[in-house]
């Protein structure tokens, strides 16, 4: 389990920092918690994917180098990104909300 955290790199934690901060603070409702981290999943794939086109790359290399952050260990990297947006865009909708409150 620890070996799939260690796959994650400074520039996946660094985008899903800012992913989930901007999608946290764009959340309204809970309920909408589902489609902000589906949106969010969306642009981690699709950023790097414009970033190495743009730099470049072939549209088959970019393609790949996006999924492949995707489904290294068998798919567990799906999984464990989703569980941390998850998380962390309700960490940051339920600080939105405490702070709107004071």
């Amino acid at each position: 389990m620890l070996g799939l955290i260690s796959n994650f790199g400074t520039l996946d934690v660094a985008l899903i920092a800012a992913i989930s901060l901007f999608a946290g603070l764009a959340l309204r409702r809970w309920y909408a918690l589902a489609w902000m981290v589906m949106a969010a999943l969306v642009a981690d794939f699709a950023l790097p994917l414009i970033y190495w086109l743009i730099s470049g790359d072939s549209w088959s290399l970019a393609w790949d180098s996006a999924s492949r952050r995707f489904i290294d260990s068998s798919g567990g990297m799906l999984i464990w990104r989703t569980a941390f947006y998850f998380a962390a865009i309700s960490a940051v909708f339920a600080i939105k909300l405490a702070w709107s409150r004071r």
